[in-house]
């Protein structure tokens, strides 16, 4: 059983799934770990009510409903539900690239229409200069030069949710992209004698665990360097302060922070995913007028976005990406040095640039030997091979990426020599995983240290309480649930078909493997959808194993306040 003990333990009432499919209840737990687990089934499938071979009467249950089985087969449907809310969330990222590719025309179009009144991506100096700080303004201030004291007031401003002046994030972001637009695309870092460095996975917005990894691992120095690798942004609430962390000590020392780009640093994902949502909340302008003001800013975080770089090499030795390899055999490092990155993210282009630029943000590695499809719908699923090779060729020893939620906030893939880093715990608020960060020094030895995060206003670093663990759980729950409807909207007319199709009684009705069979062929979802049944579709009665399709799909539309 390959799951935290911490978290996913045997006792007695847990929910579980035996064999991966069928739901129940455990009521018997034995001694020894080797010894079988009794299991209230939630349907007649099982083989007794509680009696074990023996003649012993283990648990009392209904006839049938019963079952005994090794601990290796049971599945925590807290596990279930994050692996389904992992996968539900990789087809949302393929969703948001179809809807920018159908986006795309209109766009160009409105484009044509406002042509001459369009708004710069450019806002000067001498025009951020300009702007005034009003006087009942309660929030932090930024001083040039830049000085640790000030850096830190900021932080502890961000503690209490207080939002940094537009003046000076414009300010920060105009200093940012003079900063980066001259780096070169591939990065080399060196670890001196004296110095760590540590890698930052995926943190998506939530400031509480970049500062929860700066209490335990130090504050950004010249000898406490760390790179941080993509998707600062999008679905948690604080990227704007994310990103303005990150510039602040990367101003106050270039040498202490390094900034690999993610595909979240991109317009096709901040359109749909949350980030240019939180720019207009945060910064409306409608108090003073500037209704201009919050796409005036969110341009310049994309004209910050295409200027970082892809990816590192650590002491010649360590490749660091935010998504993987490639879906073509000996790139080469001297490829990657001459992207030309500056610009939005291509996908699906057939050019050997513009693929691997897509490639290395968008790709994840598979227990795999060679390569297949992405269920992203961008990059590719990459294996062993590929990996080996990509080594063989760079004489690279270790590939470090992020890109995915893993439970541990880590994992070692392709004989140790691939990593995957995660740093968002308990990632989007639904999932339970722990996040994580790698530490190296000089001889290149990794260290991971797993953290859960506490408060932005507290520094205390306990995992949560039980009653916090049910409530997430809860919310996995329900935010699956939200997906798998979505998808149900999108796919009416598709699922009434193929119910038609196999209602073979004629009555309007199909029993409940069909219904499975029917979502998991249209939607093209492998979940185990018979475990979601009771909450998505009701039985025609409590003794029927039937669904009325009909009824079931009018539970499932759009809803459009504005639309009477």
């Amino acid at each position: 059983m390959d799951v935290d003990e911490a978290m996913f333990s045997v006792v007695a009432d847990a929910r579980v799934l035996v064999h991966g499919k069928y739901a129940g209840t455990i009521r018997y737990v034995p001694d020894r770990r080797t010894a079988l687990v009794g299991v209230e089934l939630d349907r007649a499938c099982g083989d007794n009510d509680g009696i074990d071979e023996g003649g012993r009467r283990l648990f009392q249950c209904k006839p049938l409903h019963g079952l005994f089985v090794r601990e290796e087969q049971l599945g925590f449907r807290r596990l279930v539900y994050s692996n389904a809310w992992n996968l539900l969330d990789n087809t949302q990222e393929q969703l948001n690239l179809m809807r920018s590719e159908k986006f795309k025309a209109a766009e160009h179009t409105i484009a044509q229409l406002t042509k001459g009144r369009s708004l710069s991506r450019t806002v000067s100096d001498a025009e951020v200069a300009g702007i005034t700080v009003e006087a009942d303004y309660r929030g932090p201030h930024v001083h040039w030069p830049l000085e640790l004291s000030n850096v830190l007031a900021v932080l502890d401003s961000f503690k209490t949710s207080q939002v940094l002046h537009h003046k000076y994030v414009l300010e920060l972001l105009n200093a940012g992209v003079r900063a980066l637009a001259p780096l070169p695309t591939l990065q080399e870092i060196t670890v001196a004698e004296g110095e760590k460095l540590t890698v930052i996975g995926d943190l998506h917005g939530q400031l509480q665990d970049l500062f929860s990894i700066f209490s335990i691992n130090g504050l950004p120095s010249p000898t406490n360097k760390y790179l941080f690798n993509g998707d600062f942004v999008d679905r948690g609430l604080y990227g704007t302060e994310v990103v303005m962390t990150l510039l602040l000590f990367r101003l106050l020392d270039p040498t202490s922070v390094y900034l690999n780009r993610g595909n979240h640093e991109s317009r096709n994902q901040n359109s749909w995913m949350g980030f240019e949502d939180e720019v207009w909340g945060k910064y409306s302008g409608a108090e003073d007028g500037d209704l201009e003001r919050p796409a005036r800013l969110f341009e310049r975080f994309q004209a910050l976005f295409e200027v970082l770089p892809l990816c590192a090499v650590l002491q010649s030795k360590i490749f660091v990406v935010h998504g993987g390899l490639f879906s073509r055999d000996n790139v080469t490092l001297a490829h990657l040095r001459g992207i030309a990155r500056k610009r939005e993210p291509p996908l699906h282009q057939l050019g050997f640039e513009d693929k691997i630029f897509e490639d290395m943000l968008w790709s994840d590695p598979r227990a795999i030997q060679t390569r297949q499809p992405s269920e992203r719908g961008a990059g590719v699923e990459f294996g062993v091979n590929v990996t080996n090779n990509f080594c063989l060729v760079n004489k690279i020893a270790l590939i470090i990426r992020s890109h995915e939620c893993v439970p541990e906030g880590f994992e070692i893939l392709h004989g140790g020599r691939l990593i995957t880093l995660f740093s968002a715990s308990r990632y989007c608020g639904t999932q339970m995983n722990k996040g994580a960060f790698l530490t190296l020094g000089p001889e290149l030895q990794p260290e991971i240290q797993q953290f859960y995060a506490h408060a932005l206003n507290e520094s205390s670093f306990t995992t949560a309480a039980p009653p916090e663990q049910a409530q997430l759980q809860g919310v996995l729950e329900e935010d699956t649930l939200r997906m798998i409807a979505e998808r149900i909207c999108d796919h009416k007319p598709s699922l009434f078909w193929y119910f038609t199709q196999h209602d073979d009684e004629h009555d309007g009705t199909v029993s409940r493997l069909v219904w499975a069979e029917a979502l998991r062929s249209v939607l093209q979802l492998e979940l185990p959808f018979l475990t979601y049944q009771p909450k998505l579709a009701a039985l025609v009665d409590e003794n029927s194993t039937r669904i009325n399709y009909s009824q079931f799909l009018a539970r499932y539309r759009i809803e459009n306040d504005a639309v009477d």
